[in-house]
């Protein structure tokens, strides 16, 4: 649903923040569907292992969060439960771009980043942030058959 709602089209540029379970399914659904697009991967600092899984699953990039990837980006889901993450997409987010938070829930003890949010950076020229709970009957019965013909 979070992809849905970045309103991705081929071609563009999807940043990953969080590199957990969801994440390696959405890489793989990223490539299948929308083969031009370039995926770039943030985890939390030093997380080898799961910057090259992102690479073999198709990742055009992977950093720490807080890098600069070497194209601002299109959209980016949040799968992460911290808030230094939200800063840092809105930071590197072209104008128009579309953060999409998809958490059940963000921890308390970063929030204070929220505070370094600085208008003409984060905000600026229409950047959006949508949120994400759950997921639909609507979001399985789009997945299940994709993820049938992948593992074939």
């Amino acid at each position: 649903r979070a992809l849905r709602l970045t309103g991705l089209c081929d071609g563009q540029v999807l940043g990953l923040y969080g590199f957990g379970a969801s994440a390696h399914i959405v890489i793989q659904i990223v490539k299948h569907k929308y083969p031009n697009t370039r995926v770039f991967v943030f985890t939390r600092p030093g997380q080898k292992h799961h910057q090259e899984l992102a690479k073999r699953l198709g990742a055009d990039w992977v950093g720490a969060t807080g890098d600069t990837p070497p194209e601002k980006l299109d959209c980016a889901i949040d799968t992460t439960p911290v808030w230094t993450p939200v800063v840092e997409a809105l930071r590197v987010l072209q104008k128009g771009g579309r953060l999409v938070i998809n958490a059940i829930r963000k921890e308390e003890h970063d929030k204070e980043v929220l505070l370094r949010l600085d208008y003409a950076t984060h905000i600026w020229q229409e950047k959006e942030v949508k949120s994400v709970a759950n997921v639909t009957r609507s979001d399985a019965e789009e997945f299940l058959p994709l993820a049938a013909r992948r593992y074939r």
